[in-house]
């Protein structure tokens, strides 16, 4: 709770945004927009407590398309970013980013914009193919937790992008 008091203390204090609803879950964030106009940007918890909020996010996508999509995050993995844009969201924000990510977040869904946020700057870049879903699939289905699995990819990713810099740097 303290994450999104805080969150909401600083979105408050910008001239340009306004917070207009606030819900715990899905069930009452449905439920408040029975009862008052469509926010522009919804942002929504990926692991909310009644509902993943893929699913909510695909909701949203399906009935309240005027209603921009941007989903809060912890140690988001490469998969499940990837689903949420192509389920139409407008970006992601890992929690751990600085505080003013989610304003420039808010602006840039607002201006027609994806956004893309992740704890070690901007979002992923690699692209994540059907067979790296199924090799994230196999691993916790080993038994791996999520938490090793992401470290895991961050280092892939990183071992990527510097495959990919190497070969820039021999085709100069």
């Amino acid at each position: 709770m303290q994450f999104r008091d805080n969150l909401k203390a600083f979105l408050d204090c910008q001239n340009d945004i306004q917070v207009t609803h606030e819900a715990s879950t899905a069930e009452e964030f449905l439920n408040l927009l029975k009862k008052l106009p469509f926010p522009d940007i919804a942002l929504i918890e990926l692991h909310l407590r009644d509902v993943n909020g893929l699913e909510l996010n695909r909701l949203l996508q399906n009935y309240f398309t005027t209603i921009k999509v941007l989903v809060i995050a912890e140690n988001l993995n490469p998969f499940d970013a990837e689903e949420i844009i192509e389920d139409g969201a407008k970006g992601y924000i890992d929690k751990s980013t600085d505080i003013t990510d989610f304003a420039e977040g808010i602006h840039a869904v607002a201006g027609g914009k994806i956004y893309k946020r992740t704890k070690n700057g901007a979002g992923f870049s690699v692209p994540f193919r059907r067979k790296q879903r199924n090799y994230y699939q196999e691993l916790l289905d080993r038994g791996y937790s999520k938490k090793s699995i992401n470290g895991l990819l961050l280092k892939l990713v990183k071992h990527e992008a510097g495959k990919n810099q190497d070969k820039n740097n021999t085709h100069s």
